[in-house]
């Protein structure tokens, strides 16, 4: 059996391999799990203790050997219930503490600022905490869509643009024609008005109240984050002047 089921519950590939394992055998000392599980007899100890600890294993003495049996794989859901719980008393207590770490930041408030995000995690942040705080009837510009768009790219702004139609913020879009009908583009809404060009651009240029964003769309996405109040205004300036040719 595959391990990514296992995995995606928070085993590792070494525990999951020796979980599996264990339910083949039943109970067994840690001798056989090592060629069944292709582990390593220095790694198995610390693996059978970790599902120990997870509650995913349990041990007896029997003649002086320590054999290890696995839990029955339904009462792995109770497992996950309680993480589910744990993981719920930690966000309360963590938010909590967010005013009391908010109030030790010492960031300096800078006018301007430049700010280098490479690979989709940091991008998909920024896209998400520019928005946290907008009200309804911000404007969102954006032009530059390119031709080339990742599935990542259209899965993230199709549910990304389902946030900003609940907050009530008009965007503003210029594409390349040549990607009507793209999932990047929908939801459709009241929210959203785009217009077509046939020029392509080699980034992608949003800009939101004093922020522009330039983003490069290679395997490894590059976006880079401009704050200040100038720079974006020229930017809307340039926007402006492609969309009264746009269609």
């Amino acid at each position: 059996m595959d391990t990514g089921a296992l995995e995606k519950i928070g085993l590792t590939k070494g525990e999951s391999k020796v979980y599996l394992a264990l339910l083949k055998t039943g109970l067994t000392s840690a001798g056989p799990l090592v060629k069944i599980a292709s582990i390593s007899r220095s790694k198995v100890y610390e693996i059978l203790d970790r599902l120990q600890t997870k509650g995913f294993v349990s041990s007896v003495i029997e003649n002086g050997v320590k054999k290890f049996n696995p839990i029955d794989p339904r009462l792995i859901p109770d497992y996950l219930e309680k993480k589910k719980k744990e993981f719920e008393e930690k966000s309360l207590q963590f938010n909590k503490i967010i005013p009391t770490l908010l109030a030790e930041m010492k960031e300096k408030k800078l006018d301007q600022s430049v700010e280098v995000f490479n690979g989709w995690p940091g991008i998909k942040n920024v896209f998400n905490l520019l928005i946290k705080d907008a009200k309804k009837n911000d404007v969102w510009h954006a032009f530059g869509l390119p031709e080339r768009l990742s599935k990542e790219r259209a899965l993230f702004f199709k549910h990304w643009r389902v946030k900003t139609d609940q907050i009530g913020i008009h965007q503003k879009l210029i594409a390349n024609k040549k990607i009507k009908g793209s999932p990047e583009l929908a939801p459709k809404s009241k929210y959203s008005d785009i217009r077509y060009t046939s020029q392509e651009t080699p980034t992608t240029v949003d800009i939101f109240r004093d922020h522009t964003l330039l983003g490069v769309w290679t395997d490894i996405p590059i976006l880079i984050v401009i704050k200040g109040k100038e720079v974006a205004d020229s930017f809307r300036t340039f926007f402006d002047h492609i969309w009264e040719q746009a269609k």
